[in-house]
């Protein structure tokens, strides 16, 4: 049988060659070693591919070839009981693809880069986060469903979520309006609470590790970074310079839950202001704020954002951890309080199931549909529709 290498010499073989430097396979030099030895080759009549040489060096496997050839676009049976249908996305890590597995589930199979196959800890790392998804079973946290190895690639096959991330949404509609960043966050901290009973500080909570399906449920993702609670100084620098807590970027140790809380917090004030709360030239400069500088928030002031929803983000981003909320069960019981004092958000239930309050608005993606309603005429009073609320700058 024919090995799926690319004919010697032609593009395609000589893109494979590239490939293997520039995703790190191999170094350089052994890449021009073996351009050297297939000419070499070819003078003595005996024409061999690039991929073809390095297998037989034992360097790349065939279904690394297979994939490298085209990652974008990879042979729908390039992995066991799958078929792979279209390429969803790449992290700093993995490549993402839409697929179907052998019960006909739509799933997402993310293929741990070949360069990384080859480092101990990257390895460990993407084993650890597929093990963690597959062992958790909660509505608001990305389901594994299982790690899986073939000829060479390492993958994680888990559900997939039709939607799009929170910064995504951010990025195409600008800020969040109030009711729809509350239902973000209330999801969000049932999945930390999950994760909270288990022990685990997710590290690296923020809009780009929180997806929003087409059913309007929140999903969190990415737990590559989840460690125990408690855990020593070091690597509790680990996460998003934006986001983390300031025990987190001074890498003390007892790191717990209160941190994904306060970075929770950062997310909250994103969502209804646009924009970061903390923004320096570099990332030092940005942990250095957070370090030194209480959460000074004119914009939530001058947007006119409620009273209620400027106590969580201050609260939740609190300097000292103990100021802070102790625990996501606290943060989710002051915000369902909240709703349930302000008619205005029930008047219409969400979809989710996730939890036992109904929200009037869970998500308007597309803003262009809002319904703008014309100036009343000049004396006229408009009629009451729920609480009256504060108007910006008043007392």
């Amino acid at each position: 049988m024919r090995t799926p290498f690319p004919e010697p010499g032609t593009p395609e073989d000589m893109q494979l060659a590239a490939r293997l430097v520039v995703d790190g396979v191999l170094p350089e030099s052994t890449v021009r070693a073996v351009l050297a030895k297939q000419k070499e080759l070819k003078e003595r009549g005996k024409d061999l591919s690039i991929g073809d040489i390095c297998h037989r060096k034992k360097w790349i496997t065939v279904s690394e070839v297979r994939w490298l050839s085209n990652p974008e676009k990879p042979p729908v049976d390039l992995l066991p009981g799958l078929v792979i249908e279209t390429m969803l996305g790449q992290g700093g890590m993995s490549k993402v693809y839409g697929a179907r597995d052998a019960q006909g589930r739509d799933v997402a199979v993310k293929v741990l880069l070949p360069s990384l196959r080859r480092k101990e800890d990257s390895l460990a790392e993407f084993r650890g986060e597929g093990a963690l998804l597959c062992s958790l079973g909660h509505e608001n946290i990305v389901k594994g469903h299982a790690v899986c190895d073939h000829d060479g690639l390492v993958y994680l096959v888990m559900e997939r979520v039709h939607g799009r991330s929170i910064q995504e949404h951010l990025d195409i509609n600008g800020r969040f309006q109030e009711e729809a960043a509350l239902y973000i966050i209330l999801q969000t901290a049932r999945a930390l609470t999950h994760l909270h009973e288990r022990g685990l500080v997710h590290r690296d909570i923020k809009p780009g590790n929180i997806l929003l399906d087409s059913d309007n449920v929140v999903k969190l993702c990415d737990l590559g970074l989840a460690t125990q609670a408690g855990g020593e100084g070091g690597e509790t620098t680990a996460g998003t310079a934006q986001y983390i807590a300031p025990e987190q970027a001074r890498a003390e140790s007892g790191l717990d839950v209160r941190s994904d809380i306060y970075a929770l917090g950062v997310t909250l004030y994103q969502l209804v202001v646009g924009k970061l709360p903390f923004e320096g030239e570099t990332n030092h400069e940005t942990m250095a704020q957070r370090l030194l500088d209480e959460l000074r928030s004119p914009e939530l002031k001058g947007l006119g954002i409620s009273p209620h929803l400027h106590y969580f983000v201050q609260k939740m981003m609190a300097l000292e951890r103990e100021v802070r909320y102790q625990s996501p069960v606290e943060l989710i019981d002051d915000i369902e309080e909240q709703i349930r004092g302000n008619k205005s958000l029930t008047a219409q239930p969400g979809k989710s199931t996730a939890g036992n309050v109904d929200l009037a608005l869970p998500f308007q993606e597309d803003r262009s549909k809002v319904v703008v309603r014309k100036p009343l005429p000049k004396g006229s009073v408009p009629p009451r529709r729920g609480p009256r609320r504060r108007r910006p700058g008043s007392r």
